[in-house]
């Protein structure tokens, strides 16, 4: 059976193919930090330093965002979470469909045996879609996922904008 793991910062939807061609969802994993704003996830301003060229203070931003760390922290938890679930479904592969941005954090968020499912990838946020139109997004990468395997060359597919394989 084939899984698609659907994912953004605030939720990651599991879905399995279900026998006439269609997607089901079977698991739903909520990010409990997403919704509070950036400077309420931080207890203090940034930092400070001296600029001694022109001898004032300045402040400085740190190199990630509370908010990214938070989603990277969050992702690393749920690794074990989705190797449960992927592994009590017996799945014989994966197609991940995430935003560009997050698609390599779920990548590495997933324990070695999981990412060795990874079928094919598909850098889109579909999240918010209704499971009719994301059974209609997901099936062309499903079907190719399967006619790979059909042939014994299992590989990861990597789909460019439009939904077709990249070249």
């Amino acid at each position: 059976m084939l899984h698609a793991l659907v994912a953004d910062s605030k939720v990651v939807r599991v879905f399995a193919e279900a026998g006439d061609s269609t997607v089901r969802e079977v698991a739903t994993f909520r990010n409990p930090n997403a919704a509070p704003h950036e400077r309420d996830l931080v207890t203090d301003r940034p930092g400070r330093t001296l600029n001694t060229a022109a001898n004032v203070h300045q402040a400085f931003e740190p190199r990630t965002s509370a908010r990214r760390l938070t989603t990277q922290r969050w992702l690393k938890s749920l690794g074990p979470q989705l190797q449960a679930v992927l592994a009590a479904q017996n799945s014989e592969g994966v197609v991940l469909v995430a935003a560009a941005r997050l698609l390599p954090q779920l990548r590495s968020s997933l324990s070695p045996k999981a990412r060795t499912l990874i079928r094919a990838e598909l850098a889109r946020d579909l999240t918010k879609l209704p499971i009719d139109s994301l059974n209609k997004r997901l099936q062309p990468s499903l079907r190719e996922v399967r006619r790979e395997s059909a042939l014994q060359r299992p590989r990861v597919v990597r789909f460019a904008r439009t939904g077709a394989p990249a070249g």
